[in-house]
């Protein structure tokens, strides 16, 4: 279980995700696929941004991580704040679809753990 893996499964289940709200409306449809969208991307930076701690030679290392978190948790609030504010997009869609890649990881540990078992 890789990052990359873990970044596709959740486009795909963004993907997937949306479609099938599509069937209650397009406003959670749009929201999903805004917050699944925006939370694969956050997922990808928190990635990229612990590769390049990992590999700098930097004493200041709590300092890269600390803008790296505020970066994502901005990008986390402006996708909310799309989701409160636009009529078009369905707010609860939106926390649903920030939530995949989170749902994607719990879902590849769960299948590790139970192939290991067998």
């Amino acid at each position: 279980m890789d990052e990359h893996s873990i970044f596709i499964s959740s486009l795909v289940s963004t993907i997937i995700c949306s479609f099938i709200a599509l069937i209650g409306s397009i406003q959670i449809s749009l929201g999903v696929l805004l917050g699944g969208l925006m939370g694969a991307l956050v997922f990808r930076l928190l990635a990229l941004d612990l590769t390049a701690i990992l590999k700098s030679a930097n004493t200041d290392v709590e300092r890269q991580a600390r803008k790296g978190f505020f970066k994502r948790y901005l990008l986390y609030a402006v996708t909310i704040g799309i989701g409160i504010t636009n009529p078009l997009v369905s707010f609860f869609g939106t926390l649903f679809g920030i939530m995949i890649p989170r749902f994607v990881i719990l879902l590849m540990v769960f299948l590790r753990r139970k192939k290991r078992a067998i």
